[in-house]
């Protein structure tokens, strides 16, 4: 007898009556009886879910043949775009579809596949690319003009950082007396004033950590010779 594993359910490969049995501790199923496609009520298997339609269609074509496996996808409600994977005349009306639903919705969800487009008419396939290349083309712009809000976006942020820098800097710049100023990437102190060697190791210490680096090689008596 034909047996076959899954432990999600049962068996996709034929219509039948199975007998449901345990294999290592999981649920298995053992086909029993097949059953002929005369005796089955395609109502029954309508909600059935897509893919086991899709399954279901190849296993009749290869034992009752093309015919019959259209009566048997259509009476099972299958989509359209099982239809058309299965039938060329269906390929036109799957394409239509999509054309519509990328029109309204705005996305490239809906793609039929190369062997459907195959079979498509001329009129049909040429709306169907024209919508592709719209939807194409609206990405493209939508996706330049986020990356130059993303850069705006980048250069504010750098900006407002470098003004909270500089804020920073100062006020705790303003914390020494003589009072020290910043002029370009030097740091200098008013006019005619010094520091003391104490008050000098402080500032030195105070302005490494706001990012300076102290270069013995600039010093001056008016310019500390620190630079970033």
């Amino acid at each position: 007898s034909e047996s076959h594993y899954d432990p999600i359910g049962p068996p996709a490969y034929g219509i039948g009556e199975y007998e449901i049995y345990e294999a290592n501790g999981k649920k298995a199923y053992r086909l029993v009886r097949e059953i002929p496609l005369s005796e089955i009520d395609l109502d029954a298997f309508s909600g059935i879910p897509d893919y086991a339609k899709h399954s279901l269609i190849y296993e009749v074509e290869k034992k009752y043949g093309k015919e019959e496996a259209k009566r048997f996808a259509e009476g099972v409600k299958a989509p359209l775009s099982i239809l058309a994977e299965h039938f060329p005349e269906y390929s036109d009306a799957f394409i239509k579809e999509c054309t519509e639903k990328i029109k309204k919705e705005g996305k490239l969800w809906w793609l039929p596949s190369d062997e459907v487009l195959k079979h498509a008419s001329s009129e049909v396939k040429r709306e169907y690319e024209k919508a592709v290349k719209e939807i194409a083309v609206k990405k493209k712009e939508t996706e330049e003009a986020q990356e130059i809000e993303r850069d705006e976006i980048a250069v504010k942020k750098k900006e407002t950082e470098e003004a909270q820098e500089i804020e920073r800097d100062e006020q705790e710049l303003s914390k020494f007396s003589p009072k020290i100023k910043k002029v370009g990437d030097a740091l200098v102190l008013e006019k005619g004033r010094y520091l003391k060697e104490e008050e000098f190791r402080e500032f030195v210490e105070k302005a490494k950590k706001l990012g300076y680096r102290f270069n013995k090689g600039r010093w001056e008596k008016k310019d500390l010779g620190l630079s970033r």
